[in-house]
């Protein structure tokens, strides 16, 4: 079941000059702490102009926060926002397609209320890592949890599915990336938890 936890609201915009609504047959957004991943399926894969996804504080002014390049015959894309902290009230977020400068097609707006971290025990050293990062992690009795690492364009590289037990270090390989800079994210059945590091 689709999560009610944010607001839809839509764009009536096709009577404004030089605009249309992006040919979507669904975009919407999962909501865990301070992590927003959006979701969308695009009805009409010949437009390959890139999807710009915008983000606002207030559904008033936007600021563009990544642009996702479409590929050849997909139809369906998703987006990660790692960037945020602190508490927001709400959160505002839509895409843009400029399409030969001609025409600008814009998305539903996704609501996201109440937006913060949720705190817990937990950290990841060193920082920055090399071939191997750790997380210092104390779970509730039979709290599930999994971790999820992402570079800064808020595309995922790396998912350990299932971390299930009592207080441990867990040791993960990050061999694999390349030098540059990262999200960390730990998410729980009750709350999600993200640190910027770096691999050098």
């Amino acid at each position: 079941m689709r999560p009610l936890f944010f607001t839809l609201i839509w764009c009536f915009i096709s009577s404004v000059e030089g605009q249309s609504v992006m040919p979507l047959s669904d975009f919407y957004g999962n909501q865990n702490g301070l992590l927003i991943e959006l979701f969308w399926i695009t009805t009409d894969s010949s437009i390959m102009k890139p999807y710009i996804v915008e983000r606002s504080n207030n559904g008033i002014i936007w600021e563009n926060i990544a642009t996702i390049q479409p590929d050849t015959g997909a139809n369906s894309y998703q987006f990660t926002d790692t960037t945020l902290s602190g508490y927001y009230e709400k959160l505002y977020y839509r895409l843009k397609q400029d399409e030969a400068d001609l025409y600008v097609y814009l998305s539903k707006v996704l609501v996201f209320h109440e937006v913060q971290e949720r705190l817990t025990d937990a950290a990841i050293y060193p920082v920055p890592a090399h071939e191997f990062i750790y997380l210092n992690y104390s779970p509730s009795p039979n709290e599930w949890a999994s971790v999820k690492i992402f570079d800064v364009a808020g595309r995922e590289l790396l998912k350990i599915p299932s971390i299930v037990g009592t207080n441990r270090t867990i040791e993960i390989d990050i061999s694999a990336l390349l030098i540059g800079n990262y999200i960390f994210v730990l998410i729980t059945d009750k709350e999600v938890k993200t640190w910027k590091f770096s691999i050098i």
